[in-house]
């Protein structure tokens, strides 16, 4: 299925693109999110007539998400699960579970945007998450997870020692 490009997508392409993607990936993600129109000459000549509008709302995207990169500079989260002696978490952490720590610490980030390898984090120790808050910009946070409140308080006091 040919469509256009309503925006820079990192894997497709930049704004105003014709590109050929499968069907159910146009309709059921593209589409939805507003991301690109099917290629018809009507549309083509409307985007072309709305791609001022389209850059400059992209610039305005991209200066967002570096104001909100440089807030998330140097951040990290702490999440405290149940393991076992060896260290394997009961269950695993998912990007749901990171983004709602992040809501918590007062930054509100969409789970889709979050990307780790693996579809889990099933182990303790220390992970390093991406956030693409734009095709442009992609922040690394750490994600530490401990078996107990108390060593969620130590670590937490030594990340903070070390940041000042």
């Amino acid at each position: 299925m040919l469509i256009i490009l309503k925006e820079n997508i990192k894997t497709l392409g930049k704004i105003g693109e014709v590109v050929k993607v499968k069907p159910g990936y146009a309709r059921n993600f593209l589409f939805r999110l507003k991301k690109a129109v099917k290629a018809t000459k009507e549309n083509l000549a409307k985007l072309e007539g709305e791609r001022l509008l389209l850059e400059e709302e992209n610039r305005k995207k991209l200066n967002l998400a570096h104001e909100l990169a440089s807030f998330l500079n140097d951040k990290f989260v702490i999440l405290v699960k149940q393991a076992s002696e060896d260290g394997k978490i009961f269950g695993s952490v998912t990007r749901r579970n990171i983004a709602e720590a992040l809501l918590n610490e007062g930054c509100a980030i969409d789970h889709r945007s979050l990307s780790f390898s693996g579809m889990g984090i099933k182990n303790l120790g220390e992970y390093k998450v991406n956030i693409e808050l734009h095709s442009e910009v992609i922040v690394p946070i750490t994600v530490h997870i401990v078996k107990s409140e108390t060593d969620a308080h130590e670590l937490k006091k030594i990340k903070l020692q070390q940041q000042e």
